[in-house]
């Protein structure tokens, strides 16, 4: 136990020794250290009285040429162009209509299909679970179920509320939006939020309730679309999947091997709008079709005669039309400058072994 006795609490504490000084700094008598420590009557720290309120001078602003520099500095960066949903502070939402680089910009025709979005997802409904991209179904058969996903998209700096997401069906053909009432809806579903695009959460996979049947009569070719709205970002209504980000399409069918185009060739005839002109382009080439028509031609035989097979398996498409593994056929229908729909077939397929 130290022999030193304890310090009585009413009397002040001695100045210390030299022995007891710090180098360097100066030694405080017990006053100047009360002071340093904020307990003087002026309630400052170093004994210094607080600053006087600020009060401008009547009549004082900022200094007009700093100011109007900024300001010039501000309206060059935005330019005239008033706030955009991209630019603003809005939501943005999306569902893409092509890949790579779809930025919400519409329309997308010409040149960029707008019939074929990734965002448009289908699993085997007797497949249970999360989503799962390896189990994806690329081309859905009469007769099944399948479990509809959407993949939604905001791209605006303030949050999404209360998302709406729709999908529909519509027969096999060149579906442009025009009349809404040959849609039949799948289901939805409600997206509490979507996130800012600065966040991870701005994009999310979400199924549609309930499953989707295919019906018997179109061998599982159907026009899927899928809408997604929201109160600060509200959709027109229309199924315009060109104009409209709001909106997606997928007119997309895979065939592969032996695989007939035939009867999905017959029912692209018969869907052809009337006073339209038909044009098929092999490929991502849009200059040089491989058929031109109107309402009424077969394009079975049309096809038939143009690649000089009567056998139209993926394929034989695959080998005499594209690169032996896979061909690329888009179906354009328009008038003038209106397009008035769109379908892509991919038939893959193997080169036969020579005998």
């Amino acid at each position: 136990m130290s022999d030193t006795p304890d310090a009585h609490p009413d009397r002040a504490p001695a100045a210390p020794s030299a022995a007891e000084r710090t180098p360097g700094h100066p030694v405080l008598m017990p006053e100047q250290d009360r002071q340093a420590r904020g307990g003087s009557d002026r309630r400052s720290v170093g004994a210094r009285p607080y600053p006087p309120p600020f009060t401008a001078t009547p009549g004082w602003q900022f200094a007009p040429g700093p100011y109007d520099r900024l300001r010039g500095q501000v309206q060059e960066m935005r330019g005239e162009r008033p706030a955009t949903r991209k630019t603003g502070l809005f939501p943005c939402l999306l569902i893409r209509g092509t890949v790579p680089g779809d930025r919400t910009a519409r329309p997308l025709w010409p040149p960029s299909p707008c019939w074929e979005s990734p965002d448009i997802l289908l699993m085997d409904a007797r497949v249970h679970g999360p989503f799962d991209r390896s189990r994806l179904v690329l081309q859905p058969r009469a007769h099944a179920t399948y479990r509809v996903f959407i993949h939604v998209w905001n791209l605006g700096r303030f949050p999404a509320y209360g998302v709406a997401v729709r999908a529909w069906w519509a027969a096999p053909g060149f579906f442009d939006g025009s009349r809404p009432e040959t849609a039949n809806l799948i289901g939805g579903t409600w997206i509490d939020a979507l996130d800012d695009r600065t966040r991870p959460g701005c994009h999310r996979i979400v199924e549609l309730e309930p499953a989707w049947t295919v019906v018997p009569n179109n061998m599982g070719h159907e026009c899927l679309l899928a809408s997604a709205d929201c109160v600060g970002d509200p959709w027109s209504n229309r199924l315009e999947a060109n104009n409209d980000r709001h909106v997606a399409q997928r007119n997309l069918t895979i065939l592969a091997g032996d695989e007939d185009l035939g009867p999905l060739l017959d029912q692209l005839t018969e869907q052809v709008p009337d006073r339209t002109r038909l044009r098929v382009f092999v490929g991502d080439e849009q200059r040089d079709p491989l058929i031109t028509t109107e309402r009424g031609a077969s394009l079975r035989e049309l096809f038939a005669e143009r690649i000089g097979e009567r056998s139209l398996t993926a394929t034989t498409v695959a080998r005499v039309l594209g690169d032996g593994r896979q061909a690329t056929l888009r179906f354009i229908a328009d008038e003038g400058d209106a397009l008035r729909g769109g379908y892509t077939i991919v038939a893959a397929g193997r080169i036969p072994r020579p005998g």
